[in-house]
């Protein structure tokens, strides 16, 4: 299979606002452009007319182990803190990577305990003594 056309499997494949699943291979070097190439080319950071070679970060790579499999979270290639999970694929030592912000998978569970605490407050100050 083409890496173009696993490249749209994995596109297609992404959730969220900020989702994205990635192949990489053995030293790490993404075999699948990431979603948000694109910003980094309008950033500046690579060359929109060359062949850029992708990362993952040196924390992830660190803390994952591409020969295997789990769940962990990390900064990435845009320095944007996600959690994610990785399953190695051992046929062709790759490793296919899925992650999400962080922000975006709590944001759920903050809203309703940020209402929850402002409700207490408000309720504690109507129940003092004027």
């Amino acid at each position: 299979m083409r890496t173009t056309r696993l490249e749209e499997l994995l596109r297609s494949s992404w959730s969220g606002e900020t989702g994205e699943i990635i192949l990489v291979n053995k030293d790490g070097t993404m075999l699948t452009n990431p979603r948000y190439a694109q910003v980094l080319i309008d950033k500046g950071l690579i060359e929109a007319n060359s062949k850029m070679k992708f990362k993952v970060s040196d924390e992830a790579l660190y803390n994952m182990h591409l020969l295997d499999s789990g769940t962990m979270t990390w900064v990435d290639y845009k320095d944007t803190r996600v959690m994610g999970a990785y399953q190695n694929l051992p046929d062709r030592s790759w490793t296919l990577v899925g992650s999400i912000s962080e922000a975006e998978i709590l944001a759920p569970i903050y809203r309703p305990l940020l209402l929850m605490s402002a409700a207490t407050c408000f309720l504690l100050l109507m129940m003092l003594p004027i």
